[in-house]
């Protein structure tokens, strides 16, 4: 009998995303030895603009989500975001974001370890989703971050096409960084 994954665009603060977000953030920990591993600012639901949950006869089983990396810097040091001149914030007393090198970053990739390596494909599912949902934003780059601590993390994003690249943003001078993109 053939097991169906269910993709479904879930809020930030869905339960399933919560629970979700909450075990990868939690296994994370364990595998770092620290209580935080996030680099950088946390996604939060103002900024992930896509999130998605991978259903196995009704169990939320994974995720992930897209962060929108749009913010430009003018040459007048003023951040222009979403691309719109209108809406502009000064930054004279704040340094310039680093700069981010693809059009969003893939966040919050997890799988339940007891569906991992059962050839169900489920990463593949929801990375797919993903980028049709970067896709149809009229997204054509991806880049996304892996621990060092995370071989398999970093074998899925190289079986999926994705190509190591240099650090990007608040990953430089990370050493338990590997970042990653691609080109959908």
């Amino acid at each position: 009998m053939a097991t169906t994954i269910q993709v479904l665009d879930r809020p930030w603060d869905h339960p399933d995303s919560i629970m979700l977000r909450q075990a990868q953030r939690s296994e994370l920990a364990v595998r770092y030895n620290t209580p935080d591993s996030e680099f950088g600012p946390k996604p939060t639901k103002d900024d992930i603009t896509a999130f998605i949950v991978a259903y196995m006869d009704a169990k939320p089983v994974a995720c992930g989500a897209l962060r929108a990396l749009r913010n430009v810097v003018d040459n007048d040091n003023t951040n222009v975001i979403d691309d719109d001149p209108q809406i502009q914030i000064q930054s004279e007393s704040q340094p310039s974001p680093p700069a981010l090198p693809a059009d969003a970053e893939v966040k919050r990739m997890f799988v339940v370890p007891e569906f991992r390596g059962k050839r169900l494909g489920i990463g593949s599912v929801i990375l797919g989703a993903l980028h049709e949902r970067a896709r149809s934003r009229g997204w054509r780059k991806l880049v996304c971050e892996t621990g060092k601590l995370q071989p398999d993390a970093i074998r899925f994003y190289m079986r999926e096409g994705y190509r190591p690249i240099e650090n990007f943003g608040h990953y430089i001078g990370s050493e338990l960084s590997v970042c990653f993109e691609m080109e959908i």
